[in-house]
């Protein structure tokens, strides 16, 4: 009887050389304690940029792909199986947003596929990144971006611009052309602070090859970008809270 198990997983990583090469030991070793005469194949089916897609047998082949500009990796799926017991592990990992990275495991032994589960689980926790947000929380963001676009554009392109500066339509607050101007420019450095962490922090990466260089400077960017953002609404609060003092 055979027993198979599968999980998606949506958490962001960055799979570089050191974790490709664990992963790859761990499906190797538990496939070996499966079978006695390690009569098994290791497949690394891989997708480019450029639609290109083709198979690998050796993790060193796949380590010295160039992995930048239109060749930089998209899919990559890690195949492990034995056509004679039909134990088999599959692990994919995927750049696409629409598509899942999951990985399957079939096997006749529950003990060995339940143990290779759990092997799998730990190596995929190890790949996440601390700071970096996926999945629903990332789309939030994005909308909150428009949020801010939408509202400066009321602000800025309303006809009723000046009655919005001196009485609420309500009657029940009025609104400075200093608190207006504080306004437009925290919502701007929140907006521009989103942007560069959701484009300079990407949450799937495939870290070796020419894209070790093309991640190591996006990070270092939008940590700047982001610490001029904080600086700046540093700035436009105190400097908010000041005006207020010598005004009052």
């Amino acid at each position: 009887m055979s027993i198979r198990v599968s999980k998606t997983f949506r958490n962001n990583f960055v799979l570089d050389e050191p974790e490709m090469r664990r992963i790859h030991k761990v499906l190797t070793e538990q496939m070996a304690l499966a079978i006695q005469n390690n009569a098994f194949t290791t497949t690394f089916n891989l997708k480019l940029k450029n639609q290109m897609a083709f198979a690998k047998t050796s993790l060193d082949d796949v380590l010295d792909e160039s992995n930048g500009g239109e060749n930089a990796i998209q899919e990559l799926e890690i195949l492990v199986k034995d056509r004679s017991t039909r134990n088999e592990i599959s692990l994919k990992f995927s750049k696409d947003v629409y598509a899942s990275n999951n990985y399957e495991i079939s096997g006749s032994d529950r003990n060995w596929v339940s143990i290779t589960q759990s092997l799998i689980d730990e190596r995929i926790k190890n790949l996440r990144q601390a700071f970096v947000i996926s999945g629903t929380a990332r789309i939030l963001l994005i909308l909150l971006i428009f949020a801010f676009a939408f509202i400066d554009i009321l602000i800025l392109g309303a006809p009723i611009y000046n009655s919005l500066i001196h009485t609420h339509p309500l009657g029940l607050i009025a609104i400075s052309i200093r608190g207006l101007i504080i306004f437009l420019l925290v919502t701007n450095l929140l907006a521009i602070g989103i942007f560069s962490y959701l484009y300079f922090f990407p949450t799937q990466n495939f870290c070796w090859g020419d894209y070790v260089k093309v991640y190591q400077r996006r990070q270092s960017i939008g940590k700047f970008i982001i610490i001029i953002v904080i600086v700046g609404l540093v700035i436009s609060v105190l400097g908010s809270i000041i005006a207020s003092y010598f005004i009052t």
